[in-house]
């Protein structure tokens, strides 16, 4: 999700106290929304949602791509929940930690 230049709470903090960038808002935003699309088109094949970290989810595989899909998430939501990024949050903020789980469940059951 942030591989790619992650924007740290420290950046946030040190460019513009209390305000972000036009440009820092649209990144915030994209993220979320490519989440979202991407969680919500739900690919049969599991090793889709999990790029390449694993092609075959099976057993505790897939406990453990659940736990690493399910703490990514936990840990983007997490950062910019209360970043103001936006004034709809809940346009980009679709999903709890609790929503995400349940489906990685529905996702993985029997895989």
């Amino acid at each position: 999700m942030e591989k790619n230049k992650p924007l740290s709470q420290q950046r946030m903090a040190s460019e513009m106290p209390g305000k972000l960038s036009e440009k820092d808002k649209a990144l915030i935003k994209e993220k979320f929304k490519s989440f979202n699309e991407e969680f919500q088109a739900r690919p049969q094949d599991p090793g889709q949602l999990l790029g390449a970290r694993s092609r075959t989810p099976t057993g505790s595989h897939s406990r453990e791509n659940k736990a690493f899909l399910l703490d990514r998430y936990a840990m983007f939501r997490d950062k910019y929940a209360n970043v103001p990024f936006t004034s709809k949050k809940d346009k980009y903020i679709k999903f709890t930690k609790d929503d995400v789980e349940r489906m990685l469940d529905e996702f993985f059951r029997g895989v």
